[in-house]
């Protein structure tokens, strides 16, 4: 039990980081509305849950989709907040304006 805990506990440790990365990276980048397609948590045997927000932005007469994964320490909190974002509901997403294909999908920015 001791190297599950430790294993979840290492996996979020490393996608929290990397998703720190990308989001100081992102501050400065363009916010839009997009739509949630889907939500849904992911529970690997091995590391730890997320939650995987697949979402679409509509601009300029085209469709863009993204998706991004949120990490979570524990498999109750992933499925909470995943509930949070059903289908059709907009969102803010991060547009990086040198290259509008590299989107994020920051939780900060759905609080406000």
């Amino acid at each position: 039990m001791g190297g599950f805990v430790l294993d979840i506990a290492l996996m979020f440790l490393f996608k929290s980081v990397l998703r720190a990365i990308r989001f100081l990276k992102s501050l400065r980048w363009n916010r839009s509305t997009a739509t949630v397609l889907d939500s849904t948590v992911i529970d690997p045997d091995i590391g730890c849950p997320s939650v995987k927000v697949h979402y679409q932005i509509v601009a300029n007469g085209g469709s863009q989709q993204g998706e991004d994964d949120v990490p979570f320490f524990l498999r109750r909190s992933a499925k909470s907040y995943a509930l949070n974002f059903s289908e059709n509901r907009a969102v803010v997403v991060r547009i990086n304006p040198a290259n509008p294909k590299e989107m994020l999908f920051a939780p900060s920015d759905q609080h406000r």
